[in-house]
């Protein structure tokens, strides 16, 4: 599975190793602080109340329309930790603007004009 992908701190996961010159790793030390979960993003909180200091939508908010995507980015955003960051395509932001008001509504600021927002 991609969490059992993940789990190896490979940051190209998805991508098979094969077709990469220098596939990125995540150091160790890095890693070992770094707890996985699946759950449902119609569905959240993931079963508990817990937020996080980090949390990666890639691909994903993009397929849904302007106001389900929103809905998802704001349950999303109640997700991050103080301190936290939330990091989303940049594609998703581009094409879907309500993602980014989303988040901001919720507490959080984006970072540098990157596809990355702090709480």
């Amino acid at each position: 599975t991609l969490i059992d992908e993940a789990r190896t701190g490979r940051l190209t996961f998805g991508y098979p190793v094969e077709h990469l010159s220098s596939p990125g790793y995540v150091a160790e030390t890095v890693l070992e602080r770094i707890r996985f979960a699946v759950g449902d993003a119609f569905d959240l909180p993931l079963g508990t109340d817990r937020r996080f200091d980090l949390v990666l939508c890639r691909n994903f908010l993009g397929y849904f329309k302007s106001e389900r995507a929103a809905s998802l980015t704001r349950d999303l955003a109640g997700r991050v930790a103080p301190g936290g960051r939330l990091f989303v395509d940049s594609f998703c932001l581009g094409k879907t603007p309500a993602i980014g008001r989303a988040l901001t509504a919720a507490g959080l600021e984006q970072v540098d004009h990157h596809p990355v927002f702090a709480r």
